[in-house]
């Protein structure tokens, strides 16, 4: 209504539809450059129901120096908790936001919502080089996103897969499922389970890596046994990759405990418990791939071959 742009926390992806015009995208060290800069350019600042973790916001301090931070949280104990608050509003959010609406009868100026709809529009412009024999993830993400039902549930896991998911999964009517506080890894496939048991008429798809993968796998027992129709979709690039990325950036590439090329053949693996699945190695095999996968409402298991040298962002 009043024509604000918007952009979210990891676990605030799905509260407005990804290709909504407003929606800048997911801020943070892995977010995307268009949430960062608006909220570095904004003078000011709506937290609705965001804790502003270290991981959204590295420095909550700047951001207040900027601009006026106006907090609504039904819990008083979370307001200017990370982020000092002018002024802070306590209630349900939903009620909250909807008074404000009814009240303001105010609009974000036009040339403010140019600029940062502007950027948006060239960071989607932005083409990554792909890697010949493997899965370029972000633009896979997309594809997968784009064939699956407007309403489908995707439940990300923990690790590259996760941002890469984050960022570049269209979300529509669905649901993005993810461990964004605890950061659990091995969270995406039991999280799908329940998922598809609580809407068994959704589409349910578990993204994860080959780290976290190995974390739950035995569920497949569980899959199998009770036949339930999840997705499972596996980025296997061989080692920890955000661990790997951090080491690289900060540890001058000194590389510890991050490697995962002794991995089993998840295909077979699959396959054993009666699963069907397949790999790939190339964006140009993601539709026949991801069709094959979504032909009926069984289980499936499909590996996407990924460099470990693709960045999460």
């Amino acid at each position: 209504r009043c024509g604000i742009p918007v952009i979210c926390t990891m676990m605030g992806i799905g509260s407005l539809p990804t290709e909504h015009p407003l929606n800048m995208g997911m801020l943070g060290s892995h977010g995307c450059v268009p949430a960062n800069k608006a909220i570095r350019d904004a003078d000011l600042v709506i937290l609705a129901g965001a804790r502003v973790g270290d991981r959204a916001v590295a420095s909550p301090g700047q951001v207040a120096e900027r601009a006026v931070v106006i907090h609504i949280d039904i819990d008083p104990a979370e307001i200017g908790k990370n982020m000092p608050a002018h002024i802070p509003i306590v209630g349900d959010l939903r009620l909250v936001l909807s008074e404000l609406a009814e009240n303001c009868d105010w609009k974000a100026p036009q040339d403010w919502v140019q600029q940062v709809t502007n950027r948006k529009m060239r960071y989607a412009q932005v083409q990554v080089q792909p890697i010949k024999g493997f899965i370029e993830p972000k633009s896979f993400m997309r594809t997968l996103s784009e064939r699956m039902q407007p309403n489908a549930i995707i439940c990300a896991d923990v690790g590259q897969n996760q941002i890469w998911s984050a960022n570049n999964w269209i979300v529509r009517d669905g649901r993005f499922l993810t461990s964004g506080g605890m950061g659990t890894m091995g969270y995406s496939i039991p999280c799908a389970v329940g998922a598809k048991h609580a809407s068994p008429s959704l589409q349910v798809c578990a993204v994860c890596g080959d780290g976290s993968f190995q974390m739950s796998m035995m569920e497949l027992g569980t899959i199998c046994q009770e036949k339930i129709g999840v997705k499972i979709v596996i980025m296997r690039n061989t080692c920890l990759g955000m661990v790997r990325e951090l080491q690289d950036n900060h540890f001058g590439c000194r590389h510890s405990a991050i490697c995962l090329d002794g991995s089993p053949d998840f295909v077979s693996i699959a396959k054993a418990y009666g699963i069907a699945a397949r790999s790939i190695s190339s964006n140009q095999e993601a539709e026949s791939a991801i069709d094959e996968m979504l032909e009926n409402d069984l289980p499936y298991l499909l590996v996407c071959n990924v460099s470990p040298d693709y960045p999460s962002r």
